[in-house]
């Protein structure tokens, strides 16, 4: 029985499944990142719309500098904190609702935006809020 050379079809094969992966992709990263696919191929010409053109951040709610921190060093703070399962139930609720909207959101970032959203009020209204929350007993559990 003669031995037959398959390596010609197989390189072919992975080629053709390549190029379907990398326009998959291509494809994927359009709909989901809201880049405009350029006729260049899969993957290649991807320009990515101008998001901070319809942005406006009040100067309100920009955070302070961090003490020790320089101006180009992205600084994080890393830090623990306790709450009641109905309260971290809220966040996971937040969170869903943004993913609908289709923005992926962290907890991170659902605690921060509730940051920027009291910042803005009072401080009777933020008295106020604050006496709504359920007290919790500090440390861990």
């Amino acid at each position: 029985m003669a031995k037959r050379d398959f390596s010609k079809a197989l390189r072919k094969t992975a080629t053709a499944q390549r190029d379907i992966i990398d326009d998959r992709f291509s494809r994927a990263d359009s709909v989901l990142l809201g880049m405009k696919r350029d006729a260049g191929g899969p993957g290649e010409g991807a320009v990515p719309p101008d998001v901070t053109a319809d942005v406006a951040v009040p100067h309100e709610a920009t955070p302070p500098p961090v003490a020790g921190a320089t101006k180009g060093e992205a600084s994080v703070i890393r830090d623990t904190f306790s709450m009641p399962p109905g309260d971290h139930g809220l966040i996971e609720t937040l969170r869903t609702r943004a993913a609908r909207e289709g923005r992926n959101t962290s907890k991170s970032e659902v605690v921060r935006a509730g940051l920027l959203a009291l910042v803005d009020l009072s401080a009777t209204q933020l008295v106020e809020v604050l006496d709504r929350l359920e007290r919790v007993k500090p440390g861990r559990k």
